[in-house]
C-alpha cells in the first residue's frame, strides 16, 4: 500500500514520460525533424538501443521476483523507480519518430493494422471507466475488507470484466452510431455535389 501511495498515484513520479511525449509532440508539430534525417544504419542502431531499454524496463525486476530471488538494494530500487518512466517515454518517443519519418518498417505496418482500431477504442474506454468502477466496488462494501491474494484476484477479475463490459457498451452505443452517422452525412453531401 505504501508503494501505491508514494509512487503509483503521485504525478511527480510519472511526469517524465509526459514531458518526453510533450517535447517529441511539440518538435514534430513544429516540423523540427526532416524526413530523411538519419541514415539506415544509425536508425537500426537506435532500434537495437530502444529494444534493449524496453526489455530492461519490462524484465529488469525479474531478478527480485523469481524463485532464487536476490533482494534489491535500496540504491537499485531508487535507480529503477526513478528512471523507468523516463526510459519508457524515450522508447515510445523513438517508436513514434521512427514510424512517422519512415524508419518503422514492419513495426509501423503492425501498429497501423486496421484490426487495432476497435481494440484501441475498447481499451481506451476501459481506461476511462475502470477507476470509477474500482472505487465503486471498493467503497461499496458494508463490512470490513479481508486482505488475501485470492480476494484481490476476485476483485481484479470483477473490475476487469465490469470495465470491459461497460466500455464495450459505450463504444457500441456512442462511438459506432456517431461514426455511421458521419459516413451517412458525407455520402449525402457527396451525392449532392455529384448532381
Amino acid at each position: 500500500m505504501e508503494e501505491f501511495n508514494y509512487l503509483y498515484v503521485k504525478p511527480y513520479c510519472r511526469i517524465h514520460s509526459y514531458l518526453v511525449g510533450l517535447v517529441i509532440g511539440y518538435l514534430m508539430h513544429r516540423r523540427a525533424f526532416r524526413a530523411k534525417q538519419l541514415s539506415w544504419p544509425l536508425a537500426v542502431i537506435f532500434w537495437f538501443i530502444t529494444v534493449a531499454i524496453a526489455l530492461s524496463v519490462t524484465f529488469g525486476p525479474f531478478t527480485a521476483f523469481h524463485e532464487d530471488a536476490r533482494p534489491w538494494t535500496m540504491s537499485e530500487k531508487i535507480l529503477y523507480n526513478t528512471t523507468r518512466h523516463l526510459a519508457w517515454g524515450i522508447v515510445l518517443a523513438w517508436v513514434t519518430y521512427a514510424c512517422e519519418y519512415g524508419y518503422g518498417g514492419y513495426v509501423q505496418d503492425f501498429l497501423s493494422a486496421r484490426f487495432w482500431i476497435p481494440l484501441g477504442r475498447l481499451t481506451y474506454s476501459t481506461y476511462l471507466v475502470h477507476c470509477v468502477l474500482i472505487n465503486v466496488m471498493y467503497f461499496g462494501y458494508r463490512s470490513g475488507l479481508l486482505f488475501s491474494t485470492q480476494w484481490w484476484a476476485y476483485i481484479y477479475c470483477a473490475a476487469l470484466l465490469l470495465s470491459h463490459g461497460f466500455a464495450f457498451i459505450l463504444v457500441i452505443t456512442v462511438e459506432y452510431p456517431c461514426a455511421n452517422l458521419e459516413k451517412l452525412l458525407f455520402r449525402k453531401e457527396n451525392r449532392k455535389d455529384q448532381k
